[in-house]
Parts: C-alpha cells; sequence; structure tokens
C-alpha cells in the first residue's frame, strides 16, 4: 500500500534514439530526490566490508552435488569446462542461425588439459560424433542424465564445473542463477549499461549491444575468453565506463 507504479517513460532523441526521462514524471509529483538504480544490484550487499557477490542465488542439493564431483574426478583432472552450442527445441532453418555449428564451436576452444562436458540438452543429433571424427575430440556425455527434464541434478552438476559456455539458452540462464562462472555467446541476458549484467555479475557476455548476430564471432570471442580464464582464473572484465574485454583483443596475442 501507498506504492505507485508507473510505466515505463522513453523519450525518442534524435541522435541517441530512444532514452528513460523521468523528469516530466519527477517534476508532476514533486519527487524530491530520486536514483536511477538499474546498475546498482550489482553492488548491493548486506555488509560493506564483504566482498561483492559471486552471482547467482540457486543451490544445488549437496548430496547430489557430491555424486557429480566424483563422477567428474573420475574424468580425470579438471579444469571441467560445461559446454552448449545451441537451444533443445526442434532446429529450424531460421533458428539456425542464432547459434554455432557444434564442430565449429568446439574447434575454437583449447583441448589440452582441460574436460569438455556436454550440458547440450534435447536432440544431439550426430553432433558429438561429428567432434570426435573431425578434430579428435571427447566431449564428456552423460547419458543416464536427461538434461532436458532433470534440472535439478543438471543444476548439481553445473555447480561442480569450472565454467560453463553458452549462447542464450536454458544452459546459460540455469548457470548464471546457480553462480557458475558463464561465457555468454550471446548479449547480456538484461539491456542495461556497460554491457554488463546486474543480475548475474558471473556472466562475461561476449556480444555488444550494437552488433549484429554472428554465432561465429560469438564462437571466437568465447574461445578467446576461455583461454584468458585458463591463465588468469578468472573471465575477463567489464570495467564501468571502459568495457574493457578481450572482445577487443586480437587473438593472436592472447596464450
Amino acid at each position: 500500500p501507498g506504492i505507485v507504479t508507473v510505466q515505463k517513460q522513453l523519450r525518442d532523441d534524435p541522435v541517441l534514439g530512444l532514452l528513460h526521462d523521468y523528469a516530466e514524471l519527477v517534476r508532476d509529483r514533486g519527487i524530491a530526490a530520486h536514483i536511477p538504480s538499474g546498475t546498482l544490484p550489482e553492488i548491493y550487499r548486506r555488509d560493506v566490508t564483504l566482498d561483492p557477490p559471486r552471482g547467482g542465488y540457486l543451490r544445488a542439493d549437496v548430496d547430489e552435488v557430491e555424486v557429480w564431483r566424483r563422477r567428474l574426478e573420475a574424468l580425470g583432472p579438471g579444469p571441467y569446462i560445461g559446454v552448449n552450442w545451441r537451444s533443445g527445441l526442434t532446429l529450424t532453418p531460421q533458428r539456425s542461425l542464432y547459434y554455432p555449428d557444434a564442430v565449429e564451436f568446439i574447434s575454437q576452444l583449447p583441448h589440452s588439459n582441460v574436460n569438455l562436458i556436454s550440458l547440450q540438452y534435447g536432440s544431439l543429433g550426430d553432433d558429438l560424433r561429428r567432434i570426435q571424427d573431425q578434430l579428435g575430440v571427447r566431449v564428456h556425455q552423460f547419458e543416464d542424465l536427461d538434461q532436458t527434464v532433470e534440472l535439478d541434478r543438471v543444476a548439481a552438476l553445473m555447480s561442480c564445473l569450472d565454467l560453463v559456455i553458452a549462447p542464450s539458452t536454458t544452459v546459460c540462464h540455469l548457470a548464471c542463477s546457480m553462480g557458475v562462472p558463464t561465457i555468454g555467446m550471446d548479449k547480456s541476458n538484461f539491456d542495461c549499461v556497460n554491457e554488463r549484467d546486474p543480475l548475474f555479475l558471473n556472466l562475461y557476455p561476449v556480444m555488444r549491444r550494437d552488433e549484429a548476430l554472428n554465432p561465429s564471432l560469438a564462437a571466437l570471442r568465447a574461445a578467446m575468453a576461455l583461454k584468458f580464464f585458463l591463465v588468469h582464473g578468472r573471465l575477463p572484465r567489464l570495467e564501468p565506463g571502459n568495457s574493457y574485454s578481450v572482445r577487443k583483443v586480437n587473438p593472436s596475442i592472447l596464450p
């Protein structure tokens, strides 16, 4: 009670395009002070002495997490990189334009000293076989896990991974929600300043808001970000007001 909800206030600027403009509303309602808080959630925390949160708000069942931890260790040492290259829905010719080809995507990634874990849901077709035959790379697939419906088990598996790479699919959104470092082969989930995502600090989007859809370029940049992660132990940063990222770095200078 007492809270008034208003519509989004937009103004069409001849130079900058659509802008949020609440000046008229502030004047008409006699508002003494206001804060555009779209980017504040990323720095909210209960105690200023604490580090900013890792990101994510969901937690998997601890017993299930331990099961997956042991299964991953049986594959060999990490890091364990979860990979997803397309939606699990029917891939029509039009929808296929949104996702990179499986072989093209995996061919960009560093293969030595990492274990690639398939987070592909729905029909796999012959993707894993093509990856194995054409690249000699094994992407581990857990056949007893239905990644379309057993999301609780998928979440537990994700909790054990060092990093997830995915386009804008359920995999990307669930990994972000679990707090797993995630490279998104797309733009930010939320259209916010400096191309960052205020809800998911663990998400690194490889595409800028002003760029056209380009799955091949997104796959290349995802590979560059993964190389950065393997060297530095963290994802590249999108600094406020700077937008620094490996998206602007020549891939030849990366390890």
